[in-house]
């Protein structure tokens, strides 16, 4: 796993996750790009889950975002769902786990062939429910979910409503702030 950290954003991506980029796009890996394209996969092509996290960072007081880059797959001996680095599996959710409240946003950049949920104490979570490519979100055979702690998940059909809440609720924080100096 390589660490690539570009602004307030923080990129682990697997050495697959390179090989391919290396093989595929361009020979020199440019964690940039890379960066770029997740988060334009998840959250700029998803203009409300944006927005949701963006709120969430700002009542919460968490900064920056963390990015999972790999492949993913299920371990029907554990029951778990995994990444793939350097052919070894590892736990999706203990990677949530340790990475939690230190970031607003942890973005899950691996497919979910078995669409498994995650849950965090701190951290919005936003990721895919099925094997994900570009040409798959296009055709909406997958979606990104978004897991947002003592809310759990947001479904698009209750997404207007749970911004509107945190607007609310960002205003009267600043009412109170002004109160309160």
């Amino acid at each position: 796993m390589k660490i690539f950290t570009i602004d307030d954003v923080v990129l682990h991506c697997s050495e697959e996750m390179i090989r391919e980029f290396e093989e595929d796009v361009d020979p020199e890996y440019d964690p940039e790009l890379e960066i770029n394209s997740c988060l334009d996969s998840s959250l700029e092509q998803n203009p409300k889950i944006k927005e949701l996290t963006e709120l969430y960072s700002k009542i919460n007081g968490l900064k920056g975002k963390i990015i999972l880059n790999a492949h993913g797959d299920y371990n029907y001996r554990d029951h778990l769902w995994v990444y793939i680095d350097d052919n070894k599996e590892f736990s999706v959710q203990k990677w949530i786990n340790k990475y939690d409240g230190k970031y607003s946003t942890l973005i899950l950049h691996i497919c979910n062939s078995l669409s498994k949920e995650v849950y965090s104490k701190k951290s919005a979570v936003v990721h895919y429910n099925n094997i994900y490519s570009g040409l798959d979100q296009d055709w909406a055979n997958v979606q990104t979910e978004i897991y947002i702690p003592k809310i759990e998940y947001v479904d698009s059909y209750i997404i207007d409503n749970e911004i509107e809440k945190m607007r609310k609720m960002l205003k009267d924080l600043k009412e109170v702030d002004v109160t309160f100096k």
